[in-house]
């Protein structure tokens, strides 16, 4: 990205404030609830590559708050940075995180133990990056006084190691261990037989967690909070693709997600750009659509299934897979897993009196209080790759 893209977006959040008239913001819901918040989100790719860029764009801003005297955003401002934590020893990118560590939110995505991690996480050499990202994460958690926010995925290949990555991360200090199976990638659809297998991995992890009485918000239960937040059927994004969040990409174009961008969509781009940073948002007719027009679709197996909101409705992965952001599309095989797991954890929960986290797991157990529906596990099972069954 050049400078004077990041520069351009800078300057109309400030004369969007200022006059509430620019070619870009004015057009967004600004929730109330996030007047005073700014986030600058750093992604890439490893973003810290360009640390420099990175540095050039954030003190333009903290500039402009001061010209404009807008102390309110200068103290709040936010600094989200997702790295894999391999370039954190590197003088620049230290003194970046030293610099602004009250205004950041770190992320450093470690899968898990070292065998998980470095089943995918390789650099250009096949060399695993476990111990290059766990040495990040100490010099992070350093400077800051905290562990960074940690991201995993699981696999095919990696969903063995779930038990061992919970415990190793959980001794590393992590009480929060938010993750997801990858769900992007059509070869990482869970078959019936792959479906049982990793339940059956994701059981050893809550016997591990409730017969250790273990403190930690995990992915599963994170999947159980979807539930219990957003108990009934869903109709358009609630991420944010509604136009309550801005993604730039390295040239200026602008979108409602990172992910709705051509570098994860290629061919499929222009249906879903709002437009450019040099001449405004231009595609009304997609804003429009996702904020008051969106008829959520859905494949047969999903139509009638309670658990739709637990399998995070991401408009950039329908586009990927049905070439319509409406149009649902979900790994059945992955959310039923962890659907069984989740009652598997009520089940543990209530013989064991586990203490923790019964604001989301005692909901469920009042609304499902039998468990997991059969029909819906049946379904599954007996549903064909085209769903005409």
């Amino acid at each position: 990205m050049e400078f004077d893209a990041a520069k351009k977006l800078i300057d109309s959040l400030f004369k969007y404030r200022a006059t509430g008239d620019d070619n870009i913001f004015k057009y967004l819901i600004v929730k109330p609830e996030y007047n005073n918040d700014v986030m600058f989100d750093f992604f890439g790719g490893e973003c810290t590559l360009y640390i420099d860029l990175m540095e050039q764009i954030v003190s333009y801003f903290i500039e402009k708050c001061k010209e404009f005297g807008y102390s309110d955003w200068l103290d709040t401002f936010r600094l989200g940075v997702e790295s894999n934590g391999t370039t954190a020893s590197e003088p620049k990118v230290r003194a970046f995180y030293e610099k602004y560590k009250d205004h950041l939110l770190g992320s450093v995505s470690i899968d898990g133990c070292k065998e998980c991690h470095n089943k995918c996480r390789v650099d250009i050499n096949g060399i695993g990056s476990y111990d290059r990202t766990v040495e990040g994460i100490n010099i992070i958690k350093n400077i800051t006084g905290k562990l960074p926010i940690n991201k995993q995925t699981f696999c095919k290949d990696t969903m063995p190691y779930i038990k061992k990555s919970i415990e190793e991360l959980y001794n590393m200090g992590y009480r929060e261990l938010p993750g997801n199976f990858d769900n992007i990638s059509p070869d990482q659809f869970l078959t019936p037989e792959e479906s049982e297998q990793y339940y059956n991995y994701l059981k050893e992890a809550v016997d591990y967690v409730i017969d250790n009485k273990l403190d930690l918000k995990w992915s599963i239960l994170y999947k159980a909070e979807m539930l219990v937040l957003f108990p009934g059927a869903f109709n358009k994004p609630i991420c944010g693709a509604d136009g309550s969040i801005l993604a730039m990409k390295w040239d200026g174009s602008l979108y409602i997600c990172a992910q709705l961008s051509e570098s994860f969509i290629l061919d499929k781009s222009h249906e879903v750009c709002l437009g450019n940073v040099n001449t405004g948002i231009t595609n009304f007719e997609l804003l429009d659509k996702l904020r008051n027009d969106f008829d959520a679709v859905f494949d047969y197996e999903c139509f009638s299934c309670p658990f739709k909101m637990s399998c995070e409705p991401c408009p950039a992965k329908n586009l990927l897979f049905t070439g319509d952001y409406s149009r649902f599309k979900f790994n059945c095989g992955t959310s039923l897993a962890e659907m069984r797991a989740i009652f598997y954890m009520i089940k543990r929960a209530k013989e064991t009196d586990y203490p923790y986290f019964k604001d989301l797991l005692e909901p469920l157990d009042q609304r499902w209080p039998d468990g997991l529906p059969k029909r819906n596990y049946l379904l599954y099972k007996n549903t064909d790759k085209e769903g005409s069954n």
